[in-house]
């Protein structure tokens, strides 16, 4: 798939820091000359993207997703400095493009990610239903709309939750978290009672019947 954006997007990634930096006053960092190009693809139309294939897709085949919306780094930046200059304008009315600056790029960054999303939509009539400016749009408002989350996010509060709420300690990788998660969500008859997890060197030990960590 193309690269995702949209609500719970976290902050770390291009769009959110952007948006959240340009609220905060703080620099909009873009990577060399920022003409780096990437496919975007809003993170509802994934999903209806999911929905189509599990409906309508050949058992054994593979489905590319793509958002049919390549653009250059520094046109997404200036596409969220609008849309935010429009939807939440700076109180000295200036616009959010003056805090865009240029830093040194990282060594063997890719120029283009592409993908042939025209299998899915010539075999399943599949296509995103949002431009990037809607998606975008709806993603900034989004981010408006739930300074909550991003505070409890940014602050890394949420790690408190997730060890009060999953029994995880709050220096554990944070994927065990996420095995934790779904084997709360996992619905079976007859599931075994724990699974075994290995990733990247960490060993865990998760009970299916309470999502806990056992060992690891």
């Amino acid at each position: 798939c193309s690269n995702n954006y949209g609500p719970y997007h976290f902050p770390e990634k291009l769009i959110p820091l952007v948006m959240l930096n340009a609220l905060a006053g703080k620099p909009l960092p873009i990577y060399g000359d920022g003409q780096q190009i990437r496919d975007w693809l809003y993170v509802k139309d994934h999903c209806s993207a999911i929905r189509r294939v599990l409906e309508a897709g050949r058992v054994g085949e593979t489905y590319n997703v793509g958002g049919w919306n390549e653009k250059p780094n520094l046109d997404v930046v200036h596409t969220l400095c609008a849309t935010l200059d429009e939807l939440q304008p700076r109180a000295d009315g200036k616009p959010y493009k003056e805090q865009i600056t240029y830093v040194k790029d990282r060594p063997g960054h890719d120029r283009r990610y592409a993908i042939d999303a025209s299998k899915i939509e010539r075999e399943l009539g599949w296509k995103p239903a949002e431009t990037f400016e809607s998606g975008i749009r709806k993603t900034v408002q989004w981010y408006l709309d739930n300074q909550g989350w991003v505070a409890n996010v940014t602050s890394g509060a949420y790690r408190g939750w997730l060890e009060t709420n999953y029994a995880i300690e709050a220096d554990m990788p944070i994927l065990s978290v996420f095995f934790g998660i779904i084997v709360r969500m996992w619905h079976d008859d007859h599931p075994p009672p724990h699974v075994h997890v290995e990733y990247q060197g960490f060993a865990a030990l998760i009970s299916i019947e309470t999502g806990e960590l056992l060992k690891g």
